[in-house]
């Protein structure tokens, strides 16, 4: 079993004529990894990458003028096609014969000299035979129809087990036997924190991130129903609300997104949470005593505390790093719980983060109190400093 976040190292660890199928939950990212592997090997063949279901009629005529070129990515929701998008049309030849023409994505992908990669989505939800039938040409023989892909092809698909979709069912032996079949299990908070840093910079709402280090267990729990008409936690979820919610300044629109993207008992949990971000006490109050206030604080608050003072000093160091030594008594309070202290950091700004890790580790160490480094080092930089730090 492997965690998201491995993926792509998987995949670059299978020829490319091994189909793969990656079970897991439904919202755990692997879709979204998948192509950005995809992405990412485009660039490390020095080819241009290109989605096929957003091609032009100009770029389809120079893939096929210019194979060599280029990286074609074709996905498919295998629950919304029919046989004939995976293996093309008959057309008559006069009164006697007729032909399988095929489809316009298996010919490109069948071109020699293509790179590319064809994403089978939601493989164990069809319900259809003949979809199944369509499939197993394609992973048994790498064949659309009549025409062989090209060896630089890679066919991956994904699906849900059956504990995690009322809809999902077992694969026929001989279709599974095909796959390396790997089980996938959702991100970590912080792959899910560093990716969301990677992919959105600051445009997402960091008391998210507050409430997922309170209560972790919300982050990616296990499915109770596999049939709902509400909504549920899941990284996906998580990462939908946080972006929608940040500028967000309508209670009753907030409360609804709360809702409409989280199951009622976690949506009824974070909508308290957040409410207690307006009993933060005043940045004067903590400038002057940040211990104390701390101390006086239950714990959802001190969550949410900092979150706030991370917006406030990403505001003061924004032009200027070296400014960070001022409000070292107040990062120091954080030290009575290493937690804190996370949340804080990944909460600072992403150009002050890039900023402070290249400073504390190539020029100046006096920026932050020692048991701050220290903390920072054993807890922290293992977290960040893969996005962020400069060498």
């Amino acid at each position: 079993m492997i965690r998201v976040p491995e993926i792509p190292e998987y995949i670059k660890n299978t020829p490319r004529d091994v189909s793969i199928l990656f079970i897991g939950a439904p919202g755990i990212g692997k879709s979204t990894v998948i192509r950005e592997f995809a992405e990412e090997e485009a660039k490390e063949l020095n080819r241009e990458f290109v989605d096929f279901h957003e091609l032009s009629e100009n770029e389809l005529k120079k893939i096929f003028e210019n194979p060599s070129k280029y990286y074609v990515y074709v996905d498919f929701r295998l629950t919304e096609v029919i046989p004939e998008d995976l293996i093309g049309i008959p057309r008559p030849i006069g009164d006697n014969y007729y032909v399988y023409v095929p489809p316009l994505w298996g010919k490109i992908l069948s071109l020699r000299e293509i790179y590319g990669l064809l994403f089978l989505d939601e493989l164990t939800n069809v319900q259809r035979d003949d979809v199944i039938s369509a499939t197993y040409k394609i992973v048994l023989d790498r064949k659309v129809g009549f025409i062989k892909l090209s060896p630089n092809v890679r066919v991956i698909a994904c699906g849900n087990d059956p504990s995690h979709s009322a809809i999902a069912r077992p694969l026929p032996t001989p279709l599974a036997m095909r796959f390396e079949v790997v089980k996938v299990e959702p991100p970590s908070l912080e792959d899910w924190v560093k990716w969301m840093d990677k992919v959105y910079d600051d445009k997402w709402d960091k008391r998210v991130l507050a409430y997922l280090h309170y209560s972790r267990a919300d982050f990616s729990p296990p499915i109770s129903k596999t049939e709902a008409l509400e909504n549920f936690a899941c990284p996906r979820s998580w990462t939908r609300l946080a972006i929608q919610i940040k500028n967000i300044t309508n209670e009753k629109i907030l409360i609804a997104k709360i809702y409409s993207n989280l199951d009622p008992s976690t949506a009824g949990k974070f909508r308290v949470f957040i409410e207690k971000y307006d009993k933060i006490p005043s940045w004067e109050d903590v400038c002057r005593n940040p211990k104390a206030v701390f101390m006086r604080l239950d714990e959802e608050l001190r969550y949410l505390l900092t979150v706030f003072i991370a917006n406030k000093i990403s505001e003061e160091c924004e032009n200027n790093v070296y400014r960070f030594k001022e409000f070292s008594h107040i990062i120091e309070a954080l030290t009575i719980k290493a937690e804190y202290l996370i949340v804080f950091f990944l909460s600072l700004s992403k150009k002050l983060k890039e900023q402070l890790i290249k400073a504390i580790y190539f020029e100046r160490k006096d920026l932050l109190p020692e048991a701050v480094r220290k903390i920072l080092a054993e807890k922290v930089a293992p977290i960040i400093t893969s996005n962020y730090i400069v060498k």
